[in-house]
């Protein structure tokens, strides 16, 4: 299945980033690359329920 990666500016230099399928998946990451790795590893754990 894909998701949607919703990307928003936060505080202090980091992103935002939410699974627009699955609100309840979000994290935070400084760059984009970092984003997407933090993003995956987090849906890993919410799949895994």
């Amino acid at each position: 299945m894909k998701y949607t990666l919703v990307i928003k500016q936060g505080q202090d230099g980091f992103l935002i980033g939410q699974l627009k399928e699955l609100p309840e998946v979000f994290t935070q990451g400084t760059t984009i690359t970092e984003l997407k790795e933090n993003i995956a590893d987090v849906l890993d754990l919410y799949l895994e329920k």
